[in-house]
């Protein structure tokens, strides 16, 4: 793994500020992905920006149009959470099947939503896959299971969120 920077922010303007600077950076609030990928040399960011400390990002609020649920609401809270189990009952269901309950209490919401694929060719630092900036999906003629073999294209990943397809029905933006 190479070497990196890691900072805490306490607000969004913070982490735009470091952001801002040129460097190659990465969001990170559990950052269980994105370390994994570091750890496979996939990612090589020079800084992680720890936003677990933005307070604003931590609330389920109830408006007329629907609910507000910040990115770092964690699994375990959106499914103890009264409104999502009386009006959002696939998205409780989603929450529910999208780890185990340790994973449940620490994982966000932005976390599920932004996994990274779990495509072999794209995590491997071998494969110059079409995803990653390549000519070719290796997927699709290759070892492909959990990708869309069938239709999509030209890359055959899967997203592998929980929660995007009960977000997608309850269009969630």
């Amino acid at each position: 793994m190479n070497r990196f920077e890691h900072v805490s922010v306490a607000s969004i303007e913070e982490a735009f500020d470091y952001m801002r600077d040129g460097w190659d950076t990465r969001i990170v609030a559990g950052g269980t992905d994105l370390l994994g990928e570091m750890k496979q040399g996939t990612e090589t960011p020079r800084r992680l920006i720890d936003i677990k400390g933005i307070e604003s990002l931590r609330s389920i609020t109830e408006e007329k149009t629907g609910i507000r649920i910040g990115a770092l609401v964690t699994l375990d809270e959106m499914e103890e959470n009264s409104t999502i189990t009386e009006k959002y009952a696939a998205l409780r269901q989603a929450v529910y099947e999208a780890a185990s309950p340790q994973l449940r209490n620490t994982a966000t919401v932005a976390g599920n939503i932004c996994q990274r694929p779990r495509c072999w060719y794209y995590r491997s630092a071998q494969f110059p896959c079409l995803r990653k900036g390549g000519k070719t999906c290796f997927a699709a003629g290759g070892e492909n299971s959990y990708h869309a073999v069938f239709g999509g294209g030209p890359c055959h990943i899967v997203c592998p969120s929980d929660l995007a397809p009960a977000l997608m029905a309850f269009d969630a933006r």
